[in-house]
């Protein structure tokens, strides 16, 4: 009966540290989704009022640019960059790597039709 009795109690005791601990849980769970939701709606309102736009490092703004430059579109910028790197890393390798990238878009091409 003694032994029962310890049992009980240290059912009870273990039950209420679960009840406490998944109170806790609960209420960590619910500011994490608040908090959450108001990053989203911090950052909705950023990107909203042009926020990021100024973080381009493929364009450089047009007031930088000379007059009657071309202006290079994402994709042209980034084989510029790989073609810069290419060539400080071996400059004698960029013709093979042109002539690889050209292949491999060649490849692609074939495959669609």
């Amino acid at each position: 009966l003694k032994a029962l009795k310890a049992r009980k109690a240290d059912y009870r005791a273990a039950h209420d540290a679960h009840a406490h601990t998944s109170a806790e849980l609960k209420a960590l769970t619910d500011r994490a989704d608040s908090l959450r939701a108001s990053l989203l709606a911090d950052f909705n309102d950023w990107f909203a009022s042009g926020g990021g736009a100024s973080l381009d490092v493929f364009t450089p703004p047009p007031e930088k640019l000379p007059r009657g430059a071309d202006v290079m579109d994402d994709d042209e910028a980034f084989d510029m960059l790989e073609q810069e790197r290419v060539r400080e890393a071996e400059p004698d390798s960029l013709a093979f790597f042109n002539a690889t990238k050209s292949m491999k878009k060649r490849g692609k091409a074939l495959r669609a039709v």
